[in-house]
């Protein structure tokens, strides 16, 4: 699983340059989050108190499933609100009651991160680009069907031994069994005798 994640702010170094800004990629990024175009999760989060930062969990010291961040609770992370991948909210979302992760507020998250996958679905890099083209022009050559030509050429062969006339009178169930081939094969084949032949 870990493998396929990438830090918020590998996210972000890689939109920088298309958006021209850090600040400009921050905030396409979290439109995206908001939309609910990706899914974000933290490995540790908590709440500012009356002492400070108080962790209510932290992935490093009891490993479990990272927090999922809700798109909702985007609405109110402006962009001057993320270093790095660490997050501080406006205003807090609050935890689900009865979820591994607790209820409550939540102010601010660590070591946040998204799916590698979803992320080069919507921005690939170059390395992306070359390796899905490369993947599709494979699948195109592995899915290449239709009759051999050597058969349509056999059928072709065959069917100059008949006139137009009787060609054309011959239905498609016909000429796939007097031919053994496909009947888009011998419609094909057909096709081609009439248009090239002058038999009449």
């Amino acid at each position: 699983m870990t493998a396929d994640r990438i830090t918020l702010a590998e996210v972000i170094a890689r939109l920088t340059p298309k958006t021209g800004s850090e600040s400009a990629a921050k905030i396409e990024l979290i439109g995206r989050l908001l939309r609910g175009d990706l899914q974000a999760a933290a490995n540790a989060w908590g709440e500012n108190g009356s002492e400070g930062r108080e962790y209510r969990y932290d992935c490093a010291v009891d490993p479990v499933i990272p927090l999922p961040i809700p798109a909702k609770a985007w609405a109110t992370c402006d962009s001057g609100y993320i270093d790095g991948s660490n997050i501080n909210w406006r205003q807090p979302w609050h935890g689900k009651n009865g979820s591994p992760w607790g209820s409550g507020n939540i102010d601010f998250a660590h070591s946040v991160h998204l799916s590698r996958t979803a992320v080069d679905l919507i921005w690939p890099t170059e390395t992306n680009k070359i390796t899905s083209t490369v993947s599709a022009n494979s699948r195109k050559i592995q899915r290449a069907r239709g009759p051999k030509p050597e058969k349509r050429g056999r059928v072709i062969s065959e069917m100059r031994a008949f006139s137009h006339a009787d060609l054309n009178a011959m239905t498609e169930l016909e000429m796939e069994k007097r031919f053994g081939a496909s009947r888009d094969t011998c419609r094909t084949a057909r096709e081609i005798v009439l248009a090239n032949d002058d038999k009449g």
